[in-house]
């Protein structure tokens, strides 16, 4: 089996399971985060073969690295109206979730 053949295997075993846990994730976030009369636009999205393919060849150019290695294969999106908002869901996803990275854009 290649290279991209087992990644592309491994992957259709659990892309299924990161879309659900995508949806999962979405529709709580949605529910906590209205809890507080707060109403953002909550996407997900997993990560494409394609790309997942070119960022472990980057990777292993650095050191040994493997699909299991990727931490981003699931991506949780949550845009507000209102950047008043945005302290009290960073404090729902901390109180919810072990965040490892965030990312923050205007």
């Amino acid at each position: 089996m290649s290279f991209y053949d087992e990644i592309a295997s491994s992957w259709e075993e659990e892309k299924p399971i990161f879309e659900e846990i995508g949806a999962k994730t979405s529709l709580f976030l949605k529910n906590e985060i209205l809890n507080h009369e707060i109403y953002p636009e909550i996407t997900y999205r997993t990560k494409e073969l394609l790309s997942i393919v070119k960022k472990i060849q980057r990777k292993s150019k650095e050191k040994a690295y493997h699909f299991n290695d990727l931490k981003d294969k699931l991506g949780v999106r949550i845009v507000c109206s209102f950047s008043s908002d945005l302290d009290i869901v960073d404090k729902i996803i901390r109180q919810n979730f072990h965040i490892e990275k965030a990312e923050y854009k205007k």
